[in-house]
C-alpha cells in the first residue's frame, strides 16, 4: 500500500504541474505565450460580459502573474467592477480592471499621438485625418447609450476637443452637422460606422480612409513590436492584448 505521506506529496505535486500548464483557449482568440508572456489577438467586443475571450485574458493573466499589462487603445479608465470595466472598454477595459486589481503596471503599444500623427500629415490633410480618427471611434461611441451620438462627436471635433488636444488636428469638421454632411457624400450617416471596419473593406468610395488605416496600423504595429521587445530583453513578464489585426505582425516579429 503506497504510504499517505507520497500520496499527499504526489497529488500536490500533480496539481502543481498542472496549475503551471499553458491554459486551454475557450475562444477563437489567437494566443502566442511562453512562460514570459502571452500576446491574445481579440475581436473587440464592448459590453458582452459573456464573451469568451474574457475567459482565455484571465486565464492567461493568472498564467503569466505579468508585472506589465500592455493595452491597446491607450490607456483606459479604470472601472470599480468587472461588468463595469467590460461595458466601458470591451476586452481592454476587462484586463485593465484584472491589472489594477492586483495593483500591476498598466501601459500601452500606442504610439505618442504626435508621433504617429506627424508621420501621416505629410501624406493626408489635417481634415481627412480628423474625420478618419473620429469615423474609427463611432463604434466606441455608439456604445454609449447615456450620451447622444451627436454631443459626443461634438466633444471629439470641437475646438479644444479631442482631436485638437491629442492629435493636434485644429481643422475641419468641427461640428456634428459638419462631419455628417462629409460623410454623406460617401452614401452615409455617421450611425452607418459601427462597423467601420467591414464598411473600409467592402466600400470603394471609402478607399481613403482604408489607405490611411493602412498606415496608422504600420506606424502602429512598428512600436507595439519596439515595446515587445523592450520587455523582452528586459525579461519581463507581460500580457499583450491587441486586436487580430496586428497579431500576426507583432506576435512573429523577430
Amino acid at each position: 500500500m503506497l504510504n499517505p505521506f507520497y500520496l499527499v506529496f504526489f497529488l500536490l505535486l500533480s496539481q502543481a504541474v498542472f496549475a503551471n500548464e499553458k491554459p486551454k483557449p475557450q475562444s477563437d482568440a489567437w494566443i502566442l505565450a511562453s512562460n514570459q508572456y502571452a500576446l491574445i489577438g481579440t475581436t473587440h467586443n464592448f459590453g458582452n460580459i459573456d464573451d469568451p475571450q474574457l475567459v482565455d485574458i484571465e486565464n492567461y493573466f493568472n498564467y503569466i502573474s505579468p508585472e506589465v499589462v500592455v493595452l491597446e487603445g491607450g490607456i483606459w479608465p479604470n472601472q470599480s467592477s468587472k461588468t463595469g470595466a467590460i461595458n466601458c472598454c470591451g476586452e481592454m477595459g476587462f484586463l485593465s480592471y484584472l491589472a489594477h486589481k492586483d495593483n500591476i503596471e498598466v501601459v500601452t503599444w500606442e504610439p505618442p499621438a504626435d508621433e504617429e500623427i506627424n508621420s501621416l500629415k505629410q501624406k493626408y490633410k489635417p481634415s481627412q485625418l480628423k474625420l478618419f480618427y473620429l469615423l474609427r471611434q463611432i463604434p466606441q461611441l455608439l456604445n454609449d447609450n447615456n450620451t447622444p451620438l451627436a454631443e459626443q462627436v461634438e466633444n471629439w471635433l470641437k475646438v479644444q476637443g479631442v482631436l485638437e488636444n491629442e492629435y493636434k488636428l485644429a481643422s475641419p469638421p468641427y461640428t456634428y452637422q459638419q462631419a455628417a454632411a462629409l460623410v454623406q457624400n460617401y452614401g452615409y450617416k455617421l450611425g452607418d460606422f459601427k462597423q467601420f471596419d467591414a464598411l473600409l473593406n467592402d466600400n470603394k468610395q471609402l478607399n481613403e480612409f482604408h489607405d490611411i488605416k493602412r498606415d496608422v496600423n504600420s506606424i502602429r504595429d512598428q512600436n507595439a513590436i519596439k515595446i515587445k521587445r523592450q520587455l523582452q530583453s528586459k525579461n519581463t513578464r507581460f500580457l499583450m492584448l491587441m486586436g487580430k489585426a496586428h497579431f500576426r505582425t507583432v506576435a512573429f516579429s523577430n
